[in-house]
């Protein structure tokens, strides 16, 4: 079962000591330590008033600096990122949405923070803590979600329901990069859900964000109840979409595969948590 969702385990600051050199996510600002947590705040909720270079300077001209050094970046706080960026850039496309999407521009970051419900939603929650991260802007693909219970893989969900013809081999490498980290990994933070990207210019996986073995946590192509159930048994499971979703059953002691083929897909998206 999942367990008590904590989710400051989960944050950023709390494991990327751990995986930094094959990690996203490379520059930090922390609102707190330059005194511009309480201004962010007051901006967000007023923020029709007053431009963010104003507000918080500091944040503001780290921002700037980022956008120029690495010309496009991504963006997030410690615990999540703004992924309802979509909605502001205009996109209409399902399979995009959710996707992470590069700023070019300190002004396009300020329209982010501005309008994120996301980032509100977490101010409000009281779940910000006022870090914010960038990375360089990588073009990823072939992404796929690792679910790990007691230092174990328990299942694996290609992330995108698009056709990608690397994925089955990209997920190999994934398993041996989480190798490197997991029993360190499962030491600091119990249970988890670790996320994964293919660097295409670089040729090589890089580790995207991890996320609490919970039901807020999105299971993509599998449900929680399954997941659960597979926390009962010795098999390892795993999903891809090939025009239709594939799945392939793993004795997690042997590693013998046990089942394979094409999944039948209302029994996966019904019911979705």
């Amino acid at each position: 079962m999942t367990e008590e969702l904590k989710p400051e385990i989960y944050y950023i600051d709390n494991w990327i000591d751990i995986v930094k050199e094959d990690c996203l996510w490379k520059e930090r600002f922390d609102l707190k330590e330059h005194g511009e947590y309480e201004k962010f705040i007051d901006w967000r909720r007023n923020n029709k008033k007053e431009s963010l270079e104003k507000s918080c300077p500091k944040f503001y001209k780290w921002l700037l600096h980022s956008t120029i050094k690495y010309k496009k970046i991504y963006l997030r706080w410690n615990n999540r990122s703004p992924k309802d960026w979509w909605h502001y850039n205009g996109s209409t496309d399902l399979e995009i949405q959710g996707r992470p999407s590069p700023i070019h521009y300190v002004e396009t970051a300020e329209i982010v923070l501005r309008e994120s419900e996301r980032l509100w939603e977490d101010i409000y929650l009281g779940e910000f803590d006022g870090v914010f991260w960038v990375a360089p802007f990588r073009d990823l693909e072939s992404e796929a979600r690792f679910f790990v219970k007691d230092g174990e893989v328990i299942a694996v969900s290609q992330y995108y329901k698009i056709y990608d013809r690397w994925i089955v081999r990209r997920i190999e490498y994934y398993a041996d990069l989480l190798e490197k980290y997991i029993d360190k990994l499962t030491e600091r933070l119990g249970n988890y859900v670790i996320d994964f990207g293919w660097i295409i210019e670089d040729r090589k996986p890089i580790i995207v964000e991890i996320n609490p073995y919970h039901r807020s946590t999105h299971p993509i192509l599998f449900r929680w109840k399954e997941i659960e159930d597979l926390e009962k048994t010795k098999k390892m499971c795993v999903r891809f979409y090939e025009l239709k979703v594939w799945e392939t059953v793993i004795d997690r002691e042997t590693g013998d595969i046990l089942e394979s083929g094409i999944k039948k897909e209302e029994s996966i998206f019904k019911d979705i948590l």
